[in-house]
This record gives C-alpha cells, structure tokens and sequence, in this order.
C-alpha cells in the first residue's frame, strides 16, 4: 500500500458485536459493550468487519460497517436452520483505490 494512499480497514472478530437477525443470540452478551466496540470501529474508519460464530451466512451493515458473518465452516447447524452450505470468504483488498470486495465461495 502506498503511504500516500487511500487506507483500507479490515476488523476480524469471533463474535460479531450483534446478531443481525437476533435468531440465535450469538452477538455479544453486553449490548452496551457492543455498542462501545462498534462506535471504537466507526471511529477508527473502519472499512469492513468479519466476524463468524454464529454459523450462518449473512451479509449486513453494523453501525455502518459492512459486516460479513461467515460461521459455517463445516458445521451443518447453519445448514439445518438456514441453508446457508459450507463457505468461505474471497476478500480482495484494492489499497491504492481503498476498495475492498468480499464474495462468498460455496464449497462444494
């Protein structure tokens, strides 16, 4: 990455600060702390957050941080509930454009 470049800022964290959908409680147990996490995030400028645990695919903004949640890595729990199958993530990072593009890749 050029000094003089845009910055790209990938945060990766096993549990997402909040569960989008609230389905399986799997954000963090103190929303307050969450929240603090979150607002850390924003104020850092960060670009993208990956997070698992939840075991699900699930694309969603979190403070408005794109926020990817890849947590099914061979569990069939995912599956069962959602059908979101055995993934992973395919995340290009552009630094001297500050890009950043993340594709789900079914495995198969």
């Amino acid at each position: 990455m050029a000094a003089d470049g845009p910055a790209v800022r990938v945060v990766a964290m096993h549990v997402p600060p909040l569960d989008p959908e609230g389905l399986r409680d799997g954000g963090f147990n103190d929303r307050t702390e969450a929240a603090r996490v979150l607002a850390t995030l924003v104020r850092g400028g960060t670009d993208l957050l990956l997070a698992g645990h939840i075991h699900t695919l699930r694309s969603t903004s979190e403070a408005g941080i794109e926020t990817w949640i890849s947590g099914n890595g061979g569990v069939e729990l995912g599956a069962k509930f959602d059908g979101s199958d055995l993934h992973y993530l395919a995340v290009t990072v552009d630094a001297p454009a500050g890009t950043v593009d993340v594709e789900p890749v079914l495995v198969p």
